[in-house]
């Protein structure tokens, strides 16, 4: 029987591996030597020209299968190259298009930009216009006599209502030119003398119709029917012209003849009202506690409590005092002579911590040195809570009132924040009330603070000194009634 061995002729699908090709031949050329050596020596009848017959046979086989696929990888190539150029040609087409639209994009943004930053620039240039005009109608408040708000108060609403927080950019220059328009006409009213009925608060409150005279700096008031007569202004926390200079006899009849178009000596404030203002400004005690905001009820809550503590704690205090190391002496030698009852009887005479120390280490008086100590010691740790009691409580309102008057100043500084954003800076008279909240409650906290802390410091002196007195007490205690040998 002929044998021969196969080996599959590996396909390539490219035409520059020819030096693959060689090797799979020769070591196929080895193979088929390698497979004859033993059929030579096994049968006669399979000579080695058949084999190299049948092996040719096979390379020729194979050759062919190898071209053919060749072949139909050259027909696939032509069709698979025209296309990928295709491909290619309409990526560019669109890469080209991506980067045309991308330009407009970039392009469209720019001119977005500047839009957005030209709209900004206008906003800007109008809220300033918007800011300064508001500002100036605040202050012009305070440029104002006390009874011009009487004369234009209805100019001021219109004003006013154009430059609303919720007035739109057309009523601008309405509100511009009323707001201008009033100020002028307020400006040439103070060059010279001006008379205008009104009415005006007296120095209880009672409204009292009658005529205003403004004469440059200062207005004067003069009462309908014999009212009250004298300077203007206003009082602190009222919009409303108020007398802060009544006047009396001659100086009444002068400005009663000055309102009805004579002249007369009147009185002059040199200070511009500022000096009556001063002195209406000076508050009550309550007054001054109640600008402090509402942190004044938590620190008011801490200064009663704190006071109650120490009150308690100083009486409670006050009645221990140590004894005398000499008092011990007769009841040492009662128990020295065997009379414990007779020591307990003198103990008893003995108030306070000390009196308990000494009847408890005459109970237990018959125990050894070191053990009496630790008994009376054990007596003494029991007695040190009643001592301390409340200490610790007063530490802590020590150092929580200066948080809470710290916390008020922060809720002060926020008022006065809200207001200056509410109504700008230009006014200071309008940042008062937040600045008085933050000072006041930080003073009030540090005055309530500062004593207890002294307080405190006071306490725990007294108490360390009692404390050391006990210590006294029970080592004398033991060293007389325990005499060493």
């Amino acid at each position: 029987m002929n044998a021969c061995l196969f080996l599959p002729i590996p396909r390539t699908h490219s035409s520059d591996n020819r030096r693959s090709q060689r090797r799979a031949m020769s070591v196929l050329l080895l193979c088929i030597a390698l497979a004859t050596a033993p059929l030579r020596a096994a049968t006669n009848t399979t000579t080695l020209a058949t084999a190299l017959a049948r092996t040719q046979q096979d390379i020729i086989a194979a050759s062919a299968a190898l071209q053919a696929t060749r072949d139909a990888i050259a027909q696939q190539r032509i069709p698979l190259a025209a296309q990928l150029a295709t491909l290619q040609h309409e990526i560019a087409q669109l890469r080209t298009e991506a980067d045309r639209r991308r330009a407009i994009q970039r392009q469209g943004e720019q001119e977005r930009q500047a839009r957005a930053d030209q709209v900004r620039t206008l906003e800007a240039d109008a809220n300033f216009i918007f800011t300064a005009l508001q500002e100036y109608r605040r202050a012009m408040e305070t440029r104002l006599g006390p009874a011009s708000p009487n004369t234009l108060s209805a100019e001021l609403v219109t004003a006013d209502r154009a430059l609303g927080t919720s007035s739109s950019a057309a009523d601008l220059p309405s509100g511009a030119t009323t707001l201008l328009d009033l100020a002028a006409r307020e400006n040439l009213a103070h060059l010279g003398g001006t008379v205008f009925p009104g009415t005006c608060l007296d120095a209880d409150g009672r409204e009292h119709a009658g005529r205003f005279v403004v004469a440059g700096p200062l207005t004067y008031f003069v009462g309908d029917a014999g009212g009250p007569s004298g300077i203007v202004g206003r009082r602190v926390g009222s919009a409303n012209p108020a007398l802060l200079a009544p006047f009396a006899g001659a100086s009444a009849t002068a400005a009663r003849r000055v309102a009805d178009g004579d002249t007369a000596p009147l009185p002059v404030d040199v200070s511009g009202g500022e000096a009556l203002r001063a002195s209406g400004a000076r508050g009550s005690l309550c007054a001054h506690v109640c600008s402090g905001g509402v942190m004044m009820i938590p620190l008011a809550g801490v200064g009663l409590l704190a006071t109650v503590l120490t009150l308690s704690r100083l009486i409670a205090l006050r009645r221990i005092h140590p004894p005398s190391l000499e008092l011990l002496d007769p009841i040492v030698q009662r128990l020295t002579d065997g009379d414990a009852p007779g020591a307990q009887a003198a103990a008893l005479a003995i108030q306070g911590p000390a009196g308990e120390l000494l009847r408890e280490g005459i109970r237990h008086h018959t125990a050894t040195p070191e053990a009496l100590e630790e008994i009376m010691h054990e007596r003494m740790l029991g007695i040190v809570p009643t001592l301390d009691r409340h200490l610790s409580m007063l530490a802590v309102l020590g150092g929580a009132a200066p948080l809470l008057g710290l916390l008020g100043t922060v809720t002060g500084i926020m008022h006065t924040f809200r207001l200056i954003t509410i109504f700008g800076s230009g006014d200071a008279r309008l940042l008062s009330s937040g600045i008085a909240e933050a000072l006041v409650a930080t003073q009030t906290g540090l005055f309530i603070a500062i004593p207890i802390v002294l307080i405190h410091a006071y306490l725990a002196r007294r108490v360390r000194t009692i404390l050391t007195g006990l210590e006294q007490v029970i080592v004398a205690f033991v060293n007389r009634s325990k005499p060493t040998a």
